[in-house]
């Protein structure tokens, strides 16, 4: 049975409708909370998931230091690794590239503009979004962006903050939106994310209503399409 190790940076952002792709897909996920100071299994996995949270990929804590640590010895591996947020922050990071503040904080589902966030498709059309929309909805949370390397492809930009899907090497993507977020996990990450929660509820929940389909859709050809590409996944005919 494949295997996938699920890093969570705080508790409550797992992986959501990744997850349940994943076991779709006949995957075993094991669940490792950094943030309770759980360590990393020292066991080889079919592919890494490193999710988001509210720490920055420049500390100098012992979570995000082993964690960079991690995926640098991952990617001297070559194991496939996908980036969540935080988990593309940290990404790029191990890779050579660097976090810095974003030009603009990208909270909830709409921009300072009153529009909705989406993020578009850049260049020519990668397999990893060959399935998607020019343009697609998405949910944020985050403060923080990443300075490419000229070997990292950028696939998918936003309006405020460019680097929105990144292809960091051969075998490691990271999304800096969060499309993976089901409604069960808006009203926890609402209750217990101090930005987040500055936005009525109701407000978020009409906005989910509007794009989750398209999200859940988004989702599952993305990681499908990362799972094909490293060979995880067999390739549709």
């Amino acid at each position: 049975m494949k295997t996938a190790l699920i890093l969570k940076n705080i508790s409550h952002e797992g992986a959501g409708e990744y997850q349940k792709i994943l076991l779709n897909s006949g995957f075993q996920c094991v669940e490792t909370d950094l943030s309770n100071g759980e360590n990393i299994p020292q066991v080889n996995f079919d592919l890494i998931m490193v999710m988001g949270g509210p720490a920055s990929a420049n500390d100098n804590s012992p979570q995000i230091l082993n964690e960079l640590a991690f995926l640098q010895e991952q990617m001297r591996r070559q194991t496939p690794i996908f980036g969540v947020c935080l988990g593309l922050q940290l990404a790029v990071k191990a890779a050579g590239g660097k976090v810095e503040r974003s030009p603009v904080p990208e909270i909830g589902f709409q921009d300072p503009d009153g529009s909705l966030f989406s993020i578009e498709k850049t260049g020519k059309d990668h397999r990893l979004v060959e399935q998607w929309e020019s343009s697609i909805p998405v949910f944020q949370l985050h403060g923080e962006t990443v300075a490419l390397t000229d070997s990292m492809h950028l696939l998918a930009s936003g309006k405020h903050c460019l680097n929105q899907l990144v292809l960091v090497n051969n075998f490691t993507m990271g999304i800096q939106s969060h499309i993976e977020i089901n409604r069960e996990m808006l009203i926890e990450w609402h209750s217990k994310d101090r930005e987040l929660g500055k936005i009525p509820l109701d407000f978020l929940l009409k906005d989910f209503a509007k794009v989750s389909l398209s999200m859940q859709k988004n989702a599952s050809s993305l990681l499908v399409n990362f799972l094909e590409m490293t060979k995880l996944e067999p390739t549709r005919s």
